[in-house]
């Protein structure tokens, strides 16, 4: 599977939309980042600094073969201790971490449509897919399965058919899981289920005003909620993820044309006054109320959100969100002997700048998620020099680097956190694919290097 490539290396609720309940509401209290997490509860694994920072290229996943010319999904990646799962076209495929092997497959009624961003402490997470193969490239079938499965051994653990979702889209299509329950939307409706029945627990229908587009998941469920058509507005909920019921409603401004979700817990969004771009990220207190109001500047800071794909709300993939600030990456500059662009902090309660972390001449620094009270980074390298993972200390603004990634030729353009997916886990870096490009001509067939989906990274 590695081939030549790798042994070259080696060298919704509330406001005029009706949820309907389909179980008794019970309290959910916020875990203590120190307690003990249960297995239902999303994981947020501690990073250690691996035995050895001389990383070299260990992993990779070949694209599988696709007709030529074809444009298909591959949303969805996650990692267990000793599986790398990745969704791909109407699969998804769970590889052995120690030899890229093919451990597992889970075939799906269809294509892919969206992916959970998140993954329990037992390894449950979700993806939706249509609900048969296609007649045709240009033919798409309703988003209407939702299916749970194990990342370990890639059981299913529930599949079903969403009630209403038969205008579900691969653009409007979106899941997400928080502690002991799985939610998606799709813009004319949503429905939640519990994680280890299957059983619906709530749902919701869209009305002439309202409808839910999308939900953030993690510690907290978030819903965001667009009311009318020509002048639509948004609104940011927090859901009871049993219930449907909103604890709080945030209403946006009103010219917004999109809405992102950074974080749950702290609820944190990005929202979008232009036609492309995010202009502003809004961060709310523990009630939904406004709390500060962070400028990015003609794209200066650079959260990279993806609204118009398969990510769904939770898009943003260079925002890292602590318990207490936001964390950005500037824009690229080329200043002779100046650092490429930092890492900016920002308060949650101020929005102030309060903290930055300098990337090197000539090579970008990225926020990649929090590791505790640390923040895991990634700072690229290429053609010259080596990229590399570092542990930035926010207590005392130091860099610690944690593994020395070398850049292969011929796959650097996967290397890309805010073109990509990059999970670094248990001491190990992936950036993986979201999407697949199929030959350009007849009998043609792509190397590793030329169109990895995945790739990844350790010590030795």
């Amino acid at each position: 599977m590695l081939g030549i490539s790798l042994a070259a290396g080696l060298a919704g609720g509330g406001w005029l939309l009706l949820r309907d309940e389909d179980t008794a509401a019970h309290a959910q209290g916020k875990p203590s980042p120190t307690a003990p997490q249960a297995p239902d509860d999303i994981r947020q694994n501690v990073e250690k600094r691996p035995a050895s920072v001389d990383g070299q290229l260990t992993f990779g996943v070949e694209v599988p073969k696709v007709p030529v010319g074809a444009v298909l999904p591959a949303p969805g990646a996650w990692v267990s201790e000793k599986i790398y799962a990745k969704g791909q076209d109407s699969a998804v495929v769970g590889y052995a971490t120690d030899t890229s092997e093919p451990a597992w497959t889970l075939e799906l009624p269809g294509q892919l449509c969206a992916a959970a961003k998140h993954i329990t402490v037992d390894g449950r997470t979700a993806v939706v897919s249509e609900d048969g193969k296609r007649a045709g490239p240009n033919r798409p079938r309703a988003c209407s399965i939702l299916t749970v499965f194990d990342v370990d051994t890639g059981r299913q653990v529930f599949r079903k058919t969403m009630p209403d979702a038969q205008v579900a889209t691969q653009l409007t299509a979106d899941v997400a899981i928080t502690r002991g329950v799985v939610a998606s939307a799709w813009g004319d409706g949503s429905v939640a289920y519990d994680l280890d029945t299957g059983k619906q627990v709530w749902k919701s229908r869209a009305t002439s005003q309202c409808r839910d587009t999308g939900f953030g998941g993690g510690r907290e469920l978030l819903a965001v909620v667009e009311c009318g058509d020509e002048n639509r507005e948004f609104r940011v909920q927090r859901i009871d993820a049993r219930t449907g019921e909103p604890q709080w409603t945030y209403k946006v401004d009103s010219g917004i044309q999109r809405v992102s979700v950074l974080s749950s817990d702290p609820p944190v969004i990005g929202i979008t006054a232009g036609d492309v771009l995010e202009t502003d990220v809004i961060t709310l207190d523990d009630q939904g109320r406004h709390q500060a109001r962070i400028a990015l500047k003609d794209n200066h800071y650079q959260p990279n959100c993806n609204n118009d794909t398969t990510d769904g709300v939770e898009s943003c993939r260079t925002a890292v969100v602590s318990e207490d600030r936001l964390y950005l990456p500037t824009e690229e500059r080329y200043e002779a002997g100046e650092p490429a662009n930092e890492i900016v902090a920002f308060s949650l309660t101020t929005g102030k700048a309060v903290q930055k972390f300098d990337g090197r001449p000539g090579l970008m620094i990225w926020p990649l998620r929090m590791s505790g009270d640390r923040l895991i980074a990634y700072r690229q390298g290429g053609g010259w020099t080596n990229g590399a993972v570092l542990s930035l200390d926010p207590a005392t603004g130091k860099q610690s680097i944690w593994l020395v990634v070398p850049v292969p030729e011929g796959i650097n353009g996967l290397m890309r956190p805010k073109e990509t997916q990059v999970i670094f886990e248990r001491g190990r870096l992936y950036f993986a694919a979201t999407g697949i490009l199929g030959p350009d001509k007849e009998g043609e067939e792509y190397a590793l290097e030329d169109n990895p989906l995945t790739v990844g990274f350790q010590g030795m």
